[in-house]
């Protein structure tokens, strides 16, 4: 994993805690698609895609826990 791959993942935990995963998952896969046809010789890129679905499922946890239990993160500011 090098530092390209966690910038990556960390612009998709960014837009799925900020905009939803319906966002992220669009540009996790316009962003792949891209990366497909010009760097890996028309296949996808397993690793790239796992990555960006873990954050993406972190940003929704974030955003869960955030949105829905707002005594959650009270909690720790008492």
């Amino acid at each position: 994993m090098n530092k390209n791959d966690i910038l990556g993942m960390l612009v998709y935990f960014i837009t799925a805690t900020v905009f939803g995963g319906g966002v992220a998952l669009i540009l996790l896969a316009v962003h792949e698609d891209n990366d497909r046809c010009n760097y890996y010789s028309g296949k996808w890129s397993k690793q790239d895609l796992i990555c960006g679905c873990i954050a993406i499922g972190l940003g929704l946890l974030l955003r869960y826990l955030f949105l829905q239990d707002n005594n959650f993160f009270s909690s720790f500011f008492q």
